[in-house]
């Protein structure tokens, strides 16, 4: 596995767990992802960096998005309140989380 030494980018990011998985397999691979993001977390603690919420990028279809899922909420609640979503094999509250 060769060092590469680069700011970390999305397709840096990429191309290491592509030449990562092609070596070593999948298992190994989600291993060291795993391990990478704890490190840079446990690391980002120690140094006293944080996100800012501020700076976190919202699509802007934000609230239609939202709404969309707030109506489909409320039409699950709707037919959970008819007995419509009950089930030959679960019971009505696993099948309505399935649904939510």
């Amino acid at each position: 596995m060769p060092f590469i030494n680069a700011c970390s980018r999305r397709k840096v990011r990429q191309t290491w767990s592509i030449l990562l998985h092609l070596e070593f397999g999948l298992k190994i691979t989600v291993d060291m992802l795993i391990r990478s993001r704890t490190s840079a977390s446990s690391i980002a603690t120690l140094a006293g960096i944080s996100i800012g919420v501020d700076t976190w990028l919202c699509p802007a279809s934000r609230k239609k998005l939202v709404k969309n899922a707030e109506t489909e909420v409320i039409a699950v609640e709707a037919q959970y309140q008819d007995g419509a979503l009950r089930t030959a094999n679960a019971t009505t509250r696993s099948s309505k989380s399935g649904r939510v």
